[in-house]
């Protein structure tokens, strides 16, 4: 197994997300024990493994000091790279020091793979054109992927970090470049489907929780004026 995992857009602390996104939780405290016990059993508790959190780990309304302890209680090291929602992390110096490293975006080679690891989609990355790997947050599975590219976020995967074996396995799945692909829209003319969307997925291990279902393009745009106020 590879020392490295990739999960994005947690959302600890964020007690709308659970709405907005159908997340099957019954609190913000419930959110925050699974995605910790679903890390750890995940991630071996060693400092060997190192996972990237591709942005929007913790939401604003968590201090420093929640942040702290609850980056605290996962297994592992730690990297980080900025999304959009991350004010706690950068008001914070001590947690910032938590992290191996924090930065706009990552690019590591696995398996003689180049892979770009960003908050946001990208249309084209480096060597994306030459069958590279890129993975992104932000769209919480509502944005599909182009070529060799997916959607990285816990609410595309079980919320649970992905090993780069797992990447690398659904990366085999999609066409080697963009060149030549043709991209059909949905009938809001926004969307591009050629991968479609993540699938409903079942949340957590321990405690059991429910399915999530699944948001629809338009409702999801309405609720992300919500997340804001929240």
């Amino acid at each position: 197994m590879s020392d490295t995992f990739i999960t994005s857009d947690e959302h600890y602390g964020h007690r709308s997300i659970i709405e907005a996104c159908q997340r099957p939780f019954k609190s913000v405290a419930h959110m925050t024990e699974v995605l910790v016990a679903n890390h750890n059993a995940k991630v071996p508790n060693s400092k060997n493994y190192l996972t990237i959190h591709a942005g929007d780990m913790f939401w604003l309304t968590m201090s420093e000091q929640e942040a702290m302890v609850t980056l605290g209680r996962l297994n592992g090291r730690h990297a980080f790279i900025w999304g959009n929602h991350d004010k706690t992390i950068a008001q914070g110096k001590n947690l910032q020091r938590m992290f191996d490293w924090v930065r706009d975006a990552h690019t590591l080679h696995f398996n003689k793979k180049k892979l770009t690891i960003y908050h946001y989609a990208q249309r084209v990355w480096n060597g994306s054109g030459r069958g590279a790997w890129h993975v992104y947050g932000h769209s919480h599975g509502e944005l599909p992927g182009l070529g060799k590219s997916f959607d990285i976020g816990v609410d595309c995967h079980n919320f649970t970090p992905w090993s780069l074996e797992e990447i690398e396995a659904k990366m085999a799945k999609t066409k080697d470049s963009l060149i030549g692909q043709s991209a059909t829209f949905d009938a809001n003319g926004a969307q591009p489907v050629e991968q479609g969307f993540c699938k409903p997925q079942v949340g957590g291990s321990i405690p059991s929780v429910g399915s999530r279902l699944k948001l629809g393009h338009t409702e999801y745009l309405e609720n992300i004026a919500r997340w804001e106020d929240a």
